[in-house]
């Protein structure tokens, strides 16, 4: 009977120790999981805050970046704007000088046309006025082509003193004619053929060139 009894005393404490542990355990997971739940719960609306944050600081960027490029855009316009109306002064003071450079040291000179001294004064008048124009307004024209424009700026210079004191006042004879004959030529090729390129430059400085792509895609 004793050890019966010892028995069962020791069965019910041993049942009891397990039931405890197993109780404890269970609480222990229980606990385990509430606070994953919860941490998981709280992860989750952190990082939808930080989504909603972030989406809201990308449509800032996006923002100031579409009105920074507007206003470059507008920038530019300006810009292209001033460059054209740059290129073209100088371009038309430069063909009156060329003109009127040409008319001033022509081989022929029809019956009523103007006397040597108004041609000349017609010259000399539209470099005056040609040349504080290109000065002014160099700023706009990439450097490359401000030196070409600078060096046929000396050419034409050299045109008009050449022609002055070894054509016009010089006494007819082989040595004015050798220099007019030379004047001449110098006028129609390689000053002619440098204005022609300056035109180049001044077109695709207008976007010729991205105007014929756009024709030719189409």
């Amino acid at each position: 009977m004793i050890e019966e009894f010892i028995t069962s005393i020791v069965s019910s404490a041993l049942v009891s120790g397990a039931v405890v542990w197993l109780s404890k355990a269970w609480i222990s997971e229980r606990l385990k999981n509430a606070i994953k739940n919860e941490y998981d719960q709280k992860l989750e609306s952190h990082k939808a805050q930080l989504k909603a944050a972030n989406d809201i600081e990308l449509e800032k960027l996006r923002s100031s970046l579409n009105i920074l490029a507007a206003e470059r855009q507008i920038e530019y316009s300006k810009l292209y704007e001033k460059r054209a109306d740059a290129i073209t002064e100088v371009y038309a003071c430069l063909k009156d000088v060329y003109i009127q450079l040409h008319e001033y040291t022509k081989l022929f000179v029809p019956a009523g046309d103007s006397s040597i001294d108004e041609r000349r004064a017609r010259a000399a008048d539209a470099y005056n006025k040609y040349i504080p124009v290109f000065h002014h307004k160099k700023i706009f024209i990439p450097e490359k082509t401000a030196k070409g424009i600078e060096s046929l700026n000396q050419e034409l210079l050299r045109v008009y003193t050449e022609f002055f004191y070894g054509v016009e006042h010089l006494p007819n004879g082989k040595e004015k004619t050798d220099n007019w004959r030379e004047i001449f030529e110098k006028l129609n090729g390689p000053i002619l053929n440098s204005l022609s390129d300056l035109e180049n430059d001044f077109r695709l400085l207008l976007g010729e060139k991205e105007n014929k792509k756009t024709e030719t895609n189409v």
